[in-house]
């Protein structure tokens, strides 16, 4: 094969950016560790940046994406709302949806 296939998916709502390959980690790095600080250093990104990825989102989809629940005798944390889990699995579908388009085009066509 002479040539690579590359993409890139992200979604959109209303011409603006919503949701893309940095963020989607970031709300999977939630679900997994159930905190917005462990998942943010695993992405060696800010705290106030990570943050601000969960506000935009929150604004343009006027939905909460995560939960924090206070420490105490059973511990805290943060952890994605029915919409944020919602919207991780779509990313997710349509991402594999791509990924196998693409490993079709480099096996028929290059």
């Amino acid at each position: 094969m002479k040539y690579r296939v590359r993409y890139k998916v992200w979604f959109e709502k209303n011409g603006k950016f919503l949701l893309g390959e940095g963020s989607a980690k970031l709300l999977f790095f939630i679900e997994k560790y159930g905190s917005l600080s462990k998942a943010s250093k695993h992405l060696c990104i800010s705290y106030k940046k990570a943050w601000k990825i969960i506000n935009d989102i929150e604004k343009l989809t006027g939905e909460t994406l995560i939960e924090s629940k206070r420490g105490g005798r059973g511990g805290g944390g943060t952890f994605l709302t029915i919409y944020g889990k919602d919207l991780l699995k779509e990313f997710k579908k349509v991402d594999k949806a791509f990924r196998k388009t693409k490993e079709k085009v480099e096996e028929e066509i290059l």
